[in-house]
């Protein structure tokens, strides 16, 4: 059975949680924003100006770099990062996390999301943020349909998931010292 995280952008987990003991479950998939906090293993990043400041920085040499095909050559094809295909064609918040799940899939049959928010949002005063959630959530049910037979987690949720992803039957809660008491070595 293959495990793999999925860490939003904007996770935080307790100091006193040990890191290894996380990624001794499974592989870390997140954004590059993550990477300080949670030294994650596989890391994405979606949006070329952030790419070509990553890669200036040779920060695709300290992890594994996933960037869209559709940049590497704008970047000049540096040696050692790691391509993806495909494009949004709607705007949406937080590009990476999309990206991050929809690999991790690939790679796993059970997929943990650690510190990931799908409650309803009353965002009816702010008609481009209630766009943008629209089209995140649209992405995360096209990924969660279409990996039916991986098991999605979601760790520590705050309250209930908004009603259309109440639908999908692969989706799961749990706490996190519950899946560290079960899996960690």
């Amino acid at each position: 059975m293959k495990i793999s995280w999925v860490i939003s952008d904007t996770a935080v987990v307790d100091p006193t949680v040990d890191l290894d003991s996380l990624k001794n479950i499974g592989p870390f998939w997140a954004g590059w924003r993550t990477w300080r906090s949670f030294q994650t293993d596989n890391v994405i990043c979606h949006s070329e100006s952030d790419v070509r400041t990553l890669i200036s920085k040779n920060f695709h040499r300290r992890c594994n770099l996933y960037i869209p095909n559709s940049v590497y050559q704008s970047v000049d094809r540096p040696e050692g990062v790691k391509l993806y295909q495909g494009e949004f064609h709607e705007m949406v918040e937080h590009p990476d996390e999309i990206v991050s799940m929809h690999l991790a899939s690939s790679a796993s049959d059970i997929v943990l999301l650690l510190g990931f928010d799908f409650g309803a949002k009353n965002l009816e005063h702010d008609r481009l943020a209630k766009h943008k959630w629209h089209n995140y959530k649209q992405y995360a049910l096209h990924i969660f349909a279409a990996n039916s037979s991986v098991q999605w987690v979601l760790l520590d949720h705050p309250g209930k998931i908004d009603k259309e992803l109440e639908k999908v039957s692969n989706i799961q809660f749990d706490t996190l010292d519950n899946v560290l008491s079960q899996f960690a070595n």
